[in-house]
């Protein structure tokens, strides 16, 4: 969790602090230009219909609210902020949903963590209770929801953003974004991450130096600067573990889905052998975690964080290829498919093994 200067207190406060609440965030968001004074009620506040349904913090200085936040849980869309539009957009989530919203920090109080440790705070909270993913919306925190491990999910309209959102949103594009909760919890000194471009060097090198220590792997596979890549990277999802403390990569794995061969790794080659499958399709890859911390639910954190986004982005069937990983993957529900042999893994997967096993995962 992440710490607060001296002299700062972070509180869950009840309905007798709305009041100052929603004057602090009619103050802030009128000087952005997100309100018209129309927009408050009578008592000069910006509040909504979602107050009494919710859990407020607050970090209190001096005794008065500087930041404020707010966290609602429900079993269907009718029972959290954004749910039913969420279903008009097209996006599939999932059930109990966590919602965060109404973050404001005053002005004077920014950039000394309050936000960070007001979104750390309400992910762990909706985690305990029963949450299986957090939706929210913003229009200035993209990379910082992006580091947490959210994936965009949809835009709002200048008019969405004002019904749902309550604010004056046609200039700002406000999107919305989605953190998949993992059924098992982080293990503490760790930090799980939806990871872009600009990691990819690393889970390269970790890759290699990982691989390079088992007897199928071959360096001359590896590029000119010693990385494990290949043509999938960019148009994959890339999850990675990371050391709270250095930010250090210590495992990731892929997930690519398509709609038709062409898009996901293994596909054409197996379907050109006469194995169909159903589309869209994903596949699971790239696994990899350091020796160093093996035997601590890395892999299956891993495997559980892509099951659950294959699912939300519609796959039907999920793709994996093992060499070591069988009685996991079984454990997931994966059923074995059909043998490969030498030959198809190493044009596959780029490693050299004298047979392994197909699996699929079928949505039910």
């Amino acid at each position: 969790m992440a710490k607060l200067p001296e002299g700062y207190e972070l509180r869950e406060v009840g309905l007798e602090h709305l009041d100052e609440i929603g004057k602090l965030r009619a103050r802030v968001w009128l000087e952005l230009g997100a309100l018209l004074p129309d927009d408050l009620d009578d008592k000069s506040r910006m509040v909504d219909e979602w107050e009494e349904k919710s859990r407020h913090w607050a970090i209190f200085k001096d005794s008065k609210i500087v930041a404020s936040a707010r966290l609602t849980v429900g079993k269907n869309p009718v029972d959290v902020p954004f749910g039913l539009l969420a279903i008009a957009k097209g996006s599939l989530l999932s059930y109990p949903l966590g919602v965060i919203s109404r973050l404001v920090v005053a002005p004077e109080h920014r950039s000394l963590g309050l936000a960070t440790c007001l979104d750390s705070h309400r992910i762990e909270e909706a985690r305990e209770m029963g949450a299986k993913g957090i939706l929210g919306v913003t229009r200035t925190r993209h990379d910082i929801l992006a580091r947490k491990g959210f994936q965009k999910m949809f835009d709002l309209t200048a008019e969405e953003t004002k019904v749902s959102v309550g604010l004056r949103g046609g200039a700002y594009g406000i999107h919305a974004f989605y953190l998949t909760l993992s059924e098992i919890p982080i293990p503490s000194g760790y930090e799980l991450r939806l990871v872009g471009p600009e990691h990819i060097d690393e889970i390269g090198i970790l890759r290699a130096y990982v691989w390079s220590l088992h007897s199928a792997f071959s360096k001359s596979l590896l590029d000119n600067s010693g990385r494990f890549l290949d043509k999938w990277e960019v148009q994959s999802y890339h999850f990675a573990i990371f050391l709270s403390d250095s930010k250090t990569i210590v495992a990731s794995a892929r997930l690519t889905i398509g709609e038709n061969p062409t898009e996901v790794p293994y596909a054409q080659v197996l379907e050109d052998a006469g194995h169909k499958f159903s589309y869209p399709l994903a596949v699971i890859s790239r696994l990899v975690v350091h020796p160093d911390h093996r035997g601590r639910g890395l892999s299956k954190l891993l495997d559980n964080v892509r099951l659950q986004c294959a699912r939300e982005k519609g796959s039907k069937v999920i793709v994996g290829i093992s060499f070591t990983r069988e009685d996991a993957l079984i454990n997931l529900g994966f059923e074995p498919h059909f043998r490969l042999s030498s030959e198809e893994i190493s044009a596959l997967a780029g490693l050299q093994s004298e047979s392994t096993t197909c699996y699929l995962f079928r949505f039910r």
